[in-house]
């Protein structure tokens, strides 16, 4: 049976997607990890872009790379996480089985059918989950005959904290097992042009405010969102441009300050 891609908010509109360098790394990553069967770690700050990058490649790989998405939650316990990945694969019955049994079910499966685990937010799990997923990997490298190197494409999304945790002494055997760790950066001041232009072309930006705005946004997408209705609105006000004027008045409503003449 077909593993079903997990679901996930479809993308907007393609003029919101913008492939920044730190999508194009995570992209490049996770079609080496499909090609070499290997364990990837595509790390990156909140708000880079992680999720849209995993929803674009998930859907420029419809019909063509067989793969899964599942996404992980706080302290995700190893049940729901296995059996989110057992449900994808349409393994049935897993509720019944032990946490060993219910991985010995998957590697089997995966020997037979590699098929590409993407696991987002995988700085959620627990050291457990992560230990399951470590577990699954060396059994189906031992069932293919693999150099260890190679089982399935597994690929984890996560902030810098993931690779903190698999530096950790208890997830060694798991750290040895990554064939990359992949950094997505955050967007320089060139793609952020890009993504206002994209995401508010109505909107009247100075261009000396751009480098205001990529300091304070931290070329991120998550904070670029907050700051640009609230300045695009109080630039309105004013019947201005968005400027560093309005820019430090956003930054101080955001943080909850007075205003500046107050």
């Amino acid at each position: 049976m077909s593993p079903q891609i997990a679901q996930m908010p479809q993308i907007q509109s393609k003029t919101l997607y913008i492939k920044t360098h730190g999508a194009q790394t995570a992209l490049s990553a996770l079609d080496r990890c499909v090609r070499d069967e290997i364990l990837s770690v595509i790390i990156g700050a909140p708000g880079v872009g992680k999720n849209k990058t995993i929803r674009y490649w998930s859907k420029q790989n419809r019909g063509k790379v067989r793969h899964l998405i599942v996404e992980a939650t706080v302290r995700n316990a190893p049940r729901p996480l296995l059996a989110a990945i057992s449900k994808a694969l349409g393994i049935e019955g897993m509720e019944h089985r032990t946490l060993d049994k219910v991985c010995v079910a998957l590697a089997e499966r995966l020997a037979k059918d590699p098929v590409a685990v993407i696991i987002n937010e995988a700085d959620m799990l627990s050291m457990v989950a992560f230990e399951k997923l470590r577990g699954i990997w060396d059994m189906v490298s031992e069932l293919r005959d693999a150099d260890g190197e190679r089982a399935f494409p597994l690929a984890l999304f996560g902030t810098p904290r993931l690779r903190e945790i698999l530096q950790r002494p208890d997830l060694e055997r798991l750290h040895r097992r990554v064939g990359e760790f992949d950094v997505m950066l955050p967007m320089n001041q060139a793609e952020l042009q890009t993504a206002v232009k994209a995401k508010w072309p109505e909107a009247k930006v100075e261009a000396a405010a751009f480098d205001e705005l990529t300091r304070l946004s931290r070329g991120s997408f998550g904070w670029l969102d907050k700051i640009m209705p609230k300045a695009i609105e109080l630039a309105a006000k004013d019947g201005n441009a968005v400027n560093s004027r309005i820019l430090e008045a956003t930054r101080r409503y955001l943080l909850g300050l007075p205003e500046a003449n107050a």
